[in-house]
Protein backbone atom coordinates (compact mmCIF):
# COMPACT_ATOMS: atom_id res chain seq x y z
CA UNK A 1 0.00 0.00 0.00
CA UNK A 2 2.06 2.96 -1.53
CA UNK A 3 -0.79 5.77 -1.44
CA UNK A 4 0.62 7.66 1.37
CA UNK A 5 3.88 7.69 0.09
CA UNK A 6 5.53 11.01 1.18
CA UNK A 7 9.10 12.35 -0.02
CA UNK A 8 9.61 14.57 2.82
CA UNK A 9 11.30 17.28 0.54
CA UNK A 10 8.13 18.53 -1.47
CA UNK A 11 6.62 19.71 1.56
CA UNK A 12 9.27 21.77 2.79
CA UNK A 13 8.33 25.37 4.17
CA UNK A 14 12.52 25.94 4.67
CA UNK A 15 15.02 23.64 4.43
CA UNK A 16 16.25 24.70 7.56
CA UNK A 17 13.08 23.73 9.43
CA UNK A 18 13.16 19.90 8.59
CA UNK A 19 16.78 19.36 9.96
CA UNK A 20 14.82 16.66 12.69
CA UNK A 21 14.92 14.29 9.47
CA UNK A 22 16.24 11.30 11.04
CA UNK A 23 18.28 9.82 7.67
CA UNK A 24 20.16 11.72 5.30
CA UNK A 25 19.81 10.36 2.00
CA UNK A 26 22.95 12.92 0.61
CA UNK A 27 25.39 12.52 3.26
CA UNK A 28 25.30 8.78 5.08
CA UNK A 29 27.74 10.09 7.34
CA UNK A 30 25.68 12.47 9.18
CA UNK A 31 23.39 9.35 10.01
CA UNK A 32 22.86 8.97 14.02
CA UNK A 33 25.02 7.13 15.80
CA UNK A 34 23.72 5.58 19.31
CA UNK A 35 25.41 7.59 21.40
CA UNK A 36 25.69 6.28 24.75
CA UNK A 37 24.15 3.34 23.98
CA UNK A 38 26.66 0.26 24.44
CA UNK A 39 26.19 -3.41 23.70
CA UNK A 40 27.00 -3.79 27.39
CA UNK A 41 23.06 -3.09 27.63
CA UNK A 42 21.84 -5.84 25.84
CA UNK A 43 24.71 -8.84 26.23
CA UNK A 44 27.55 -9.29 28.43
CA UNK A 45 29.87 -11.85 27.04
CA UNK A 46 31.48 -14.22 29.61
CA UNK A 47 35.02 -13.83 30.24
CA UNK A 48 37.48 -16.41 28.82
CA UNK A 49 38.78 -18.69 30.95
CA UNK A 50 41.05 -21.77 30.89
CA UNK A 51 39.61 -25.30 29.67
CA UNK A 52 38.71 -26.21 33.20
CA UNK A 53 36.97 -22.69 33.93
CA UNK A 54 35.22 -23.38 30.38
CA UNK A 55 31.46 -24.00 29.69
CA UNK A 56 29.19 -24.05 26.56
CA UNK A 57 25.79 -24.77 26.80
CA UNK A 58 23.67 -26.55 23.93
CA UNK A 59 19.81 -25.76 24.24
CA UNK A 60 17.61 -28.93 22.90
CA UNK A 61 15.91 -28.35 19.81
CA UNK A 62 13.40 -30.83 17.96
CA UNK A 63 14.19 -29.79 14.37
CA UNK A 64 17.36 -28.96 12.55
CA UNK A 65 18.25 -25.22 12.40
CA UNK A 66 19.38 -25.83 8.93
CA UNK A 67 15.33 -26.32 8.37
CA UNK A 68 14.18 -23.24 9.74
CA UNK A 69 13.04 -20.69 7.36
CA UNK A 70 15.94 -18.42 8.91
CA UNK A 71 18.36 -20.72 10.34
CA UNK A 72 20.19 -17.92 12.66
CA UNK A 73 16.85 -17.05 14.36
CA UNK A 74 16.56 -20.55 15.69
CA UNK A 75 19.61 -20.37 18.19
CA UNK A 76 17.94 -16.84 19.74
CA UNK A 77 17.53 -18.35 22.91
CA UNK A 78 20.57 -19.92 22.96
CA UNK A 79 23.28 -18.49 25.32
CA UNK A 80 26.52 -17.01 23.46
CA UNK A 81 30.06 -18.10 24.67
CA UNK A 82 32.94 -16.29 26.12
CA UNK A 83 33.99 -13.31 23.80
CA UNK A 84 36.22 -15.16 21.28
CA UNK A 85 39.90 -13.71 21.25
CA UNK A 86 43.52 -14.04 20.63
CA UNK A 87 45.08 -16.51 23.91
CA UNK A 88 47.08 -13.54 25.66
CA UNK A 89 50.63 -15.00 25.54
CA UNK A 90 50.37 -16.39 21.61
CA UNK A 91 51.76 -13.43 19.15
CA UNK A 92 50.07 -11.54 16.59
CA UNK A 93 47.53 -9.18 16.15
CA UNK A 94 43.74 -9.38 18.06
CA UNK A 95 40.90 -10.94 16.21
CA UNK A 96 37.45 -9.56 15.16
CA UNK A 97 34.84 -10.16 17.62
CA UNK A 98 33.28 -13.96 17.89
CA UNK A 99 30.88 -15.76 19.28
CA UNK A 100 29.55 -19.06 19.19
CA UNK A 101 26.07 -20.28 20.04
CA UNK A 102 24.86 -23.99 20.29
CA UNK A 103 21.73 -26.54 19.85
CA UNK A 104 21.50 -30.23 20.18
CA UNK A 105 18.80 -32.99 19.67
CA UNK A 106 19.22 -37.21 19.92
CA UNK A 107 21.17 -36.95 16.30
CA UNK A 108 23.20 -33.81 15.82
CA UNK A 109 25.18 -30.89 17.55
CA UNK A 110 24.45 -27.40 15.86
CA UNK A 111 26.75 -24.53 16.41
CA UNK A 112 26.16 -20.73 15.22
CA UNK A 113 28.98 -18.66 14.53
CA UNK A 114 28.72 -14.92 14.64
CA UNK A 115 31.49 -13.26 12.67
CA UNK A 116 32.21 -9.83 12.93
CA UNK A 117 34.85 -7.89 10.60
CA UNK A 118 36.06 -8.56 7.22
CA UNK A 119 35.13 -11.91 5.76
CA UNK A 120 37.71 -13.10 3.01
CA UNK A 121 36.26 -14.90 0.09
CA UNK A 122 37.98 -18.46 -0.11
CA UNK A 123 40.78 -19.32 -1.94
CA UNK A 124 40.37 -21.08 -5.04
CA UNK A 125 43.25 -24.32 -5.64
CA UNK A 126 43.36 -22.75 -8.61
CA UNK A 127 44.73 -19.83 -7.23
CA UNK A 128 47.28 -21.30 -5.45
CA UNK A 129 50.97 -23.53 -7.27
CA UNK A 130 49.97 -27.20 -7.10
CA UNK A 131 53.31 -28.07 -5.66
CA UNK A 132 52.41 -25.52 -2.52
CA UNK A 133 48.96 -27.56 -2.26
CA UNK A 134 50.52 -30.37 -2.40
CA UNK A 135 52.93 -29.73 0.36
CA UNK A 136 50.38 -28.55 3.23
CA UNK A 137 50.33 -30.93 6.10
CA UNK A 138 52.97 -33.56 4.28
CA UNK A 139 50.37 -34.25 1.70
CA UNK A 140 48.36 -35.83 4.14
CA UNK A 141 45.24 -33.85 3.26
CA UNK A 142 42.75 -35.12 0.68
CA UNK A 143 43.27 -32.75 -2.22
CA UNK A 144 39.84 -31.28 -2.49
CA UNK A 145 40.03 -29.87 1.00
CA UNK A 146 43.99 -28.37 1.19
CA UNK A 147 43.23 -25.02 -0.16
CA UNK A 148 40.81 -24.66 2.99
CA UNK A 149 44.38 -24.58 4.99
CA UNK A 150 44.94 -21.28 3.84
CA UNK A 151 41.24 -20.15 4.29
CA UNK A 152 39.76 -17.77 7.16
CA UNK A 153 37.36 -20.30 8.67
CA UNK A 154 35.58 -21.66 12.11
CA UNK A 155 36.61 -24.98 13.22
CA UNK A 156 35.09 -26.95 15.63
CA UNK A 157 36.60 -29.85 17.51
CA UNK A 158 34.83 -32.65 19.57
CA UNK A 159 36.27 -34.82 22.10
CA UNK A 160 34.60 -37.11 24.28
CA UNK A 161 37.29 -38.36 26.92
CA UNK A 162 37.58 -42.02 27.89
CA UNK A 163 39.27 -43.23 30.95
CA UNK A 164 42.09 -44.77 29.47
CA UNK A 165 45.15 -43.18 28.01
CA UNK A 166 48.32 -44.31 26.17
CA UNK A 167 50.45 -41.87 28.82
CA UNK A 168 49.26 -41.91 32.49
CA UNK A 169 51.49 -38.60 32.77
CA UNK A 170 49.37 -37.04 29.52
CA UNK A 171 45.93 -38.09 30.62
CA UNK A 172 44.22 -37.23 26.64
CA UNK A 173 47.02 -38.72 24.97
CA UNK A 174 45.79 -41.42 22.17
CA UNK A 175 42.31 -40.50 22.87
CA UNK A 176 40.68 -39.79 19.48
CA UNK A 177 38.93 -36.01 18.60
CA UNK A 178 37.15 -35.01 15.71
CA UNK A 179 38.10 -31.09 13.49
CA UNK A 180 36.29 -29.57 11.55
CA UNK A 181 37.66 -26.28 9.60
CA UNK A 182 35.05 -24.63 8.11
CA UNK A 183 35.48 -21.79 5.31
CA UNK A 184 33.08 -18.90 4.64
CA UNK A 185 32.03 -21.34 1.76
CA UNK A 186 30.48 -23.85 3.98
CA UNK A 187 33.63 -26.27 2.57
CA UNK A 188 35.13 -28.29 5.28
CA UNK A 189 38.30 -29.67 6.17
CA UNK A 190 37.65 -32.80 8.17
CA UNK A 191 40.02 -34.71 10.44
CA UNK A 192 39.98 -37.49 12.97
CA UNK A 193 42.58 -37.28 14.97
CA UNK A 194 44.62 -38.63 18.18
CA UNK A 195 45.99 -36.30 20.68
CA UNK A 196 49.83 -36.86 20.45
CA UNK A 197 49.32 -38.88 17.57
CA UNK A 198 48.05 -39.33 14.38
CA UNK A 199 45.72 -36.33 11.78
CA UNK A 200 44.02 -38.99 9.93
CA UNK A 201 42.41 -36.78 7.06
CA UNK A 202 41.02 -39.48 5.07
CA UNK A 203 37.93 -40.90 7.33
CA UNK A 204 34.98 -40.73 5.79
CA UNK A 205 33.52 -37.49 7.17
CA UNK A 206 31.00 -36.99 3.83
CA UNK A 207 27.52 -37.37 6.13
CA UNK A 208 29.19 -36.50 9.43
CA UNK A 209 28.51 -32.82 8.83
CA UNK A 210 26.12 -29.88 6.99
CA UNK A 211 26.85 -25.93 6.59
CA UNK A 212 24.72 -23.11 6.14
CA UNK A 213 26.51 -19.90 5.75
CA UNK A 214 25.05 -16.12 5.09
CA UNK A 215 26.36 -12.53 5.55
CA UNK A 216 23.57 -10.71 7.17
CA UNK A 217 22.73 -7.26 8.66
CA UNK A 218 21.73 -7.84 12.42
CA UNK A 219 19.78 -5.49 14.76
CA UNK A 220 19.62 -5.08 18.53
CA UNK A 221 17.53 -7.03 20.64
CA UNK A 222 18.83 -9.98 23.39
CA UNK A 223 16.37 -12.49 22.07
CA UNK A 224 16.88 -11.91 18.57
CA UNK A 225 20.59 -11.23 18.30
CA UNK A 226 23.23 -11.48 21.19
CA UNK A 227 25.71 -9.23 20.00
CA UNK A 228 29.49 -9.92 19.99
CA UNK A 229 31.69 -6.94 20.49
CA UNK A 230 31.77 -4.30 22.66
CA UNK A 231 31.59 -1.49 20.29
CA UNK A 232 29.73 1.62 21.52
CA UNK A 233 27.82 4.11 19.00
CA UNK A 234 26.37 1.93 16.30
CA UNK A 235 24.08 -0.71 15.77
CA UNK A 236 25.65 -3.86 15.14
CA UNK A 237 27.62 -4.23 11.72
CA UNK A 238 27.25 -7.05 8.96
CA UNK A 239 28.25 -10.41 10.24
CA UNK A 240 29.29 -13.51 8.43
CA UNK A 241 26.88 -16.17 10.21
CA UNK A 242 28.20 -20.06 10.04
CA UNK A 243 26.03 -22.85 10.99
CA UNK A 244 27.01 -26.23 10.84
CA UNK A 245 25.64 -29.80 11.89
CA UNK A 246 27.34 -32.92 13.19
CA UNK A 247 26.28 -35.79 13.53
CA UNK A 248 26.95 -37.79 16.39
CA UNK A 249 26.45 -41.09 15.22
CA UNK A 250 29.76 -40.66 12.43
CA UNK A 251 31.73 -40.02 15.35
CA UNK A 252 30.50 -42.77 17.65
CA UNK A 253 29.92 -39.90 20.51
CA UNK A 254 27.32 -40.80 23.37
CA UNK A 255 25.33 -38.12 24.04
CA UNK A 256 25.19 -39.69 27.80
CA UNK A 257 28.39 -39.16 28.57
CA UNK A 258 31.14 -36.45 28.96
CA UNK A 259 31.85 -33.88 26.20
CA UNK A 260 34.24 -31.72 25.44
CA UNK A 261 34.46 -28.87 22.51
CA UNK A 262 37.23 -26.51 20.76
CA UNK A 263 35.79 -23.30 18.86
CA UNK A 264 37.76 -21.47 16.97
CA UNK A 265 38.22 -18.92 14.19
CA UNK A 266 41.10 -18.52 11.63
CA UNK A 267 41.53 -15.29 10.06
CA UNK A 268 43.72 -13.50 7.14
CA UNK A 269 45.87 -10.46 9.12
CA UNK A 270 44.88 -8.47 6.10
CA UNK A 271 43.00 -8.52 3.64
CA UNK A 272 44.07 -9.92 0.44
CA UNK A 273 42.75 -8.15 -2.06
CA UNK A 274 42.02 -9.06 -5.67
CA UNK A 275 44.75 -12.54 -6.21
CA UNK A 276 47.77 -11.84 -8.99
CA UNK A 277 46.82 -13.70 -12.09
CA UNK A 278 49.63 -16.16 -11.47
CA UNK A 279 49.40 -18.80 -8.82
CA UNK A 280 50.65 -18.22 -5.25
CA UNK A 281 54.31 -19.89 -4.66
CA UNK A 282 55.42 -20.93 -1.45
CA UNK A 283 56.86 -17.89 -0.33
CA UNK A 284 53.39 -15.79 -0.16
CA UNK A 285 51.96 -19.30 1.38
CA UNK A 286 53.96 -19.24 4.32
CA UNK A 287 53.67 -15.45 4.60
CA UNK A 288 49.48 -15.73 4.64
CA UNK A 289 49.84 -18.75 7.55
CA UNK A 290 52.87 -17.02 9.47
CA UNK A 291 50.72 -14.09 9.61
CA UNK A 292 47.04 -15.75 10.45
CA UNK A 293 45.35 -14.57 13.37
CA UNK A 294 43.99 -17.37 15.45
CA UNK A 295 41.38 -16.93 18.47
CA UNK A 296 39.40 -18.76 20.36
CA UNK A 297 36.55 -19.01 23.33
CA UNK A 298 39.43 -20.35 25.57
CA UNK A 299 42.50 -18.84 26.65
CA UNK A 300 45.19 -21.77 28.12
CA UNK A 301 47.37 -19.56 29.96
CA UNK A 302 50.22 -20.29 27.88
CA UNK A 303 52.72 -19.45 24.38
CA UNK A 304 52.00 -22.99 22.76
CA UNK A 305 49.60 -21.97 19.11
CA UNK A 306 48.06 -25.44 18.81
CA UNK A 307 44.70 -25.98 19.32
CA UNK A 308 45.04 -29.84 18.70
CA UNK A 309 45.66 -30.43 22.53
CA UNK A 310 42.92 -31.04 25.69
CA UNK A 311 44.22 -27.39 27.41
CA UNK A 312 41.96 -26.19 23.82
CA UNK A 313 38.55 -28.36 24.95
CA UNK A 314 35.85 -26.41 27.17
CA UNK A 315 33.07 -28.64 28.93
CA UNK A 316 29.59 -29.01 26.46
CA UNK A 317 26.61 -29.26 28.87
CA UNK A 318 23.72 -30.25 26.74
CA UNK A 319 20.89 -28.90 28.23
CA UNK A 320 17.33 -30.79 28.26
CA UNK A 321 15.56 -27.38 27.96
CA UNK A 322 13.91 -26.51 24.65
CA UNK A 323 15.15 -23.81 22.53
CA UNK A 324 12.14 -24.13 19.91
CA UNK A 325 10.64 -20.22 18.89
CA UNK A 326 7.05 -19.49 17.21
CA UNK A 327 7.74 -18.44 14.03
CA UNK A 328 4.37 -17.65 13.01
CA UNK A 329 5.14 -14.28 12.31
CA UNK A 330 5.11 -13.36 8.76
CA UNK A 331 8.03 -10.26 8.12
CA UNK A 332 9.57 -8.64 5.02
CA UNK A 333 13.53 -9.27 5.67
CA UNK A 334 15.64 -7.58 3.14
CA UNK A 335 18.43 -9.92 1.57
CA UNK A 336 20.37 -8.03 -0.30
CA UNK A 337 19.93 -4.32 -2.34
CA UNK A 338 16.48 -4.31 -4.00
CA UNK A 339 15.61 -7.84 -2.40
CA UNK A 340 13.17 -8.15 -0.54
CA UNK A 341 11.08 -11.15 1.00
CA UNK A 342 8.37 -12.22 3.42
CA UNK A 343 9.62 -14.82 5.71
CA UNK A 344 8.19 -16.59 8.44
CA UNK A 345 9.45 -14.10 11.73
CA UNK A 346 9.95 -14.93 15.36
CA UNK A 347 7.27 -13.51 16.97
CA UNK A 348 8.11 -11.36 19.29
CA UNK A 349 6.80 -11.31 23.62
CA UNK A 350 6.19 -8.47 25.63
CA UNK A 351 8.19 -10.77 27.97
CA UNK A 352 11.28 -9.49 26.60
CA UNK A 353 10.33 -5.57 26.37
CA UNK A 354 10.62 -2.95 29.41
CA UNK A 355 7.38 -1.23 31.27
CA UNK A 356 5.65 1.05 29.07
CA UNK A 357 5.67 -1.86 26.27
CA UNK A 358 3.02 -2.39 23.84
CA UNK A 359 2.78 -5.23 20.87
CA UNK A 360 0.95 -4.24 17.97
CA UNK A 361 -0.83 -6.34 14.95
CA UNK A 362 0.07 -4.27 12.13
CA UNK A 363 -3.24 -3.88 9.77
CA UNK A 364 -1.56 -1.26 7.31
CA UNK A 365 1.71 0.04 6.41
CA UNK A 366 2.93 2.59 3.84
CA UNK A 367 6.39 3.43 2.28
CA UNK A 368 8.21 6.76 3.20
CA UNK A 369 10.47 8.06 0.58
CA UNK A 370 13.09 7.38 3.38
CA UNK A 371 12.93 3.93 2.47
CA UNK A 372 13.91 3.57 -0.70
CA UNK A 373 17.37 4.54 -0.90
CA UNK A 374 18.47 1.63 1.55
CA UNK A 375 16.56 -0.78 -0.22
CA UNK A 376 18.40 0.15 -3.66
CA UNK A 377 21.65 -0.01 -2.67
CA UNK A 378 21.90 -1.40 0.53
CA UNK A 379 25.80 -2.02 -0.15
CA UNK A 380 26.41 1.75 0.16
CA UNK A 381 24.84 2.17 3.23
CA UNK A 382 26.07 2.22 6.26
CA UNK A 383 25.18 -1.26 8.34
CA UNK A 384 23.69 0.72 11.13
CA UNK A 385 20.47 1.98 8.97
CA UNK A 386 19.32 -1.84 8.95
CA UNK A 387 18.21 -1.63 12.46
CA UNK A 388 17.06 -4.95 12.44
CA UNK A 389 16.36 -8.15 9.68
CA UNK A 390 12.89 -8.40 10.14
CA UNK A 391 10.03 -6.02 9.01
CA UNK A 392 12.89 -3.48 7.31
CA UNK A 393 12.65 -0.21 8.46
CA UNK A 394 8.87 0.55 7.93
CA UNK A 395 7.61 2.97 10.10
CA UNK A 396 4.67 4.38 9.17
CA UNK A 397 1.88 1.82 10.68
CA UNK A 398 -1.79 1.63 11.76
CA UNK A 399 -2.92 -1.26 13.69
CA UNK A 400 -4.45 -2.92 17.24
CA UNK A 401 -2.82 -3.42 20.30
CA UNK A 402 -2.23 -7.46 21.08
CA UNK A 403 -0.69 -7.45 24.49
CA UNK A 404 0.34 -4.40 26.61
CA UNK A 405 2.51 -3.25 29.55
CA UNK A 406 0.72 -0.07 29.32
CA UNK A 407 -1.71 1.71 31.66
CA UNK A 408 -2.45 3.75 28.67
CA UNK A 409 -3.19 1.05 26.21
CA UNK A 410 -5.39 -2.12 26.62
CA UNK A 411 -5.56 -4.73 24.13
CA UNK A 412 -7.85 -3.85 21.22
CA UNK A 413 -6.76 -0.26 20.75
CA UNK A 414 -6.41 0.89 17.19
CA UNK A 415 -3.43 2.90 17.37
CA UNK A 416 -0.67 4.58 15.41
CA UNK A 417 2.48 3.15 16.73
CA UNK A 418 5.97 3.43 15.49
CA UNK A 419 7.83 0.29 15.56
CA UNK A 420 10.54 -0.26 18.12
CA UNK A 421 13.32 -0.76 14.92
CA UNK A 422 12.50 2.99 14.65
CA UNK A 423 12.62 4.69 17.98
CA UNK A 424 16.16 2.36 18.88
CA UNK A 425 17.13 5.14 16.14
CA UNK A 426 15.57 8.12 16.63
CA UNK A 427 16.13 8.02 20.78
CA UNK A 428 19.27 6.82 20.28
CA UNK A 429 20.67 10.04 18.47
CA UNK A 430 19.14 11.91 21.31
CA UNK A 431 18.50 15.15 20.06
CA UNK A 432 17.52 18.30 21.96
CA UNK A 433 14.05 16.99 22.93
CA UNK A 434 15.33 13.56 24.14
CA UNK A 435 15.20 13.79 28.03
CA UNK A 436 16.87 10.56 29.90
CA UNK A 437 14.47 10.33 33.02
CA UNK A 438 11.60 10.01 29.95
CA UNK A 439 12.99 8.34 27.10
CA UNK A 440 16.21 6.32 28.34
CA UNK A 441 13.77 3.46 28.60
CA UNK A 442 13.84 3.36 24.61
CA UNK A 443 17.48 1.95 24.90
CA UNK A 444 16.59 -1.18 27.14
CA UNK A 445 16.05 -4.36 25.77
CA UNK A 446 13.69 -5.02 23.16
CA UNK A 447 12.83 -7.65 20.17
CA UNK A 448 13.71 -5.18 17.48
CA UNK A 449 10.64 -5.52 14.90
CA UNK A 450 9.92 -3.06 11.92
CA UNK A 451 6.93 -2.26 10.77
CA UNK A 452 6.46 -4.13 7.50
CA UNK A 453 5.87 -7.50 10.53
CA UNK A 454 2.58 -8.82 11.04
CA UNK A 455 3.45 -8.43 14.98
CA UNK A 456 5.46 -5.69 15.89
CA UNK A 457 6.91 -4.21 19.33
CA UNK A 458 6.69 -0.72 19.89
CA UNK A 459 6.26 1.57 23.32
CA UNK A 460 3.78 4.40 24.73
CA UNK A 461 5.90 6.90 23.82
CA UNK A 462 5.61 6.29 20.28
CA UNK A 463 2.21 5.18 20.38
CA UNK A 464 -1.03 7.36 19.77
CA UNK A 465 -4.70 6.01 20.36
CA UNK A 466 -6.90 6.39 16.44
CA UNK A 467 -10.97 6.28 16.08
CA UNK A 468 -9.90 3.37 13.95
CA UNK A 469 -7.43 1.93 11.41
CA UNK A 470 -7.83 2.70 8.04
CA UNK A 471 -5.37 3.69 5.60
CA UNK A 472 -5.99 6.89 5.46
CA UNK A 473 -4.76 7.47 8.88
CA UNK A 474 -1.56 7.04 7.81
CA UNK A 475 -1.38 10.16 7.11
CA UNK A 476 -1.33 10.93 10.35
CA UNK A 477 2.32 10.28 10.32
CA UNK A 478 2.91 13.04 7.69
CA UNK A 479 0.90 15.68 9.93
CA UNK A 480 2.75 15.03 12.99
CA UNK A 481 6.08 16.06 10.62
CA UNK A 482 4.21 19.37 9.38
CA UNK A 483 2.92 19.94 12.94
CA UNK A 484 6.54 19.76 13.77
CA UNK A 485 7.66 21.96 11.27
CA UNK A 486 5.08 24.94 12.33
CA UNK A 487 5.94 24.50 16.04
CA UNK A 488 9.41 25.28 14.85
CA UNK A 489 8.45 28.23 12.59
CA UNK A 490 6.51 30.22 14.89
CA UNK A 491 3.42 32.52 14.69
CA UNK A 492 2.41 33.36 11.19
CA UNK A 493 -0.94 35.62 11.54
CA UNK A 494 -0.65 38.17 8.81
CA UNK A 495 2.04 37.00 7.09
CA UNK A 496 3.17 35.30 3.64
CA UNK A 497 3.96 31.78 3.06
CA UNK A 498 5.57 29.75 0.45
CA UNK A 499 4.92 26.48 0.12
CA UNK A 500 7.20 24.50 -2.02
CA UNK A 501 5.02 21.34 -3.33
CA UNK A 502 1.77 20.15 -3.51
CA UNK A 503 2.68 16.30 -2.23
CA UNK A 504 0.73 15.05 0.80
CA UNK A 505 2.27 16.91 3.05
CA UNK A 506 2.54 20.23 0.86
CA UNK A 507 -1.07 19.65 0.86
CA UNK A 508 -1.23 19.41 4.45
CA UNK A 509 1.32 22.49 4.80
CA UNK A 510 -1.10 24.64 3.10
CA UNK A 511 -4.11 23.53 5.04
CA UNK A 512 -2.17 24.22 8.15
CA UNK A 513 -0.95 27.66 7.38
CA UNK A 514 -4.95 28.46 6.70
CA UNK A 515 -5.60 27.48 9.56
CA UNK A 516 -3.06 29.39 11.29
CA UNK A 517 -4.45 32.54 9.68
CA UNK A 518 -1.05 33.47 7.33
CA UNK A 519 -2.14 36.48 5.30
CA UNK A 520 -1.22 35.06 2.01
CA UNK A 521 -0.09 31.46 0.90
Amino acid sequence: HITATRLRRASILKPELVKHRLMSEQNPSKRPRIKGFSVSDHYAAPQRGTAAESEAVALYTSVSPLKASSPYHAFSKSPATALFGKPRLWPGAEGSATTARLLWNQTHLFVCWELEGSAAKPIEASQVHASCLSALQGGSVRPEQRSILLDERVECFLWQPTDQSMKPEIPSAGQTYFAFEINYAGKALTNRAKFNGHFDFDWNSDEAYAVWTCEMPVGWGASSSPVPSAVSGLTPPHKRIVIAEFKWHAMDIDVGKELRIGLHRAQHAATLGSMASSAMKQEEVDRLLDSMIWTSWIDPGDDEVNFHRAALFGKLLLKPSGADIDCSCRAARIMRSRDLEVVASPTPSLDECPPGSVLVRARYASLCGSDLPYFRDMASKAPSCYWDRDGFCGHEVVGMIIASKSDRFKEGDPVMSLPSSYFKAHAGSKQEWYDEAVHGVLLKDFPVRGGFSQIYTSHELYTYKVKECVPRILAAQGLGTVLRMARRLGPVLGKTVVVLGQGQNGLLATRLMSQFCAKHI
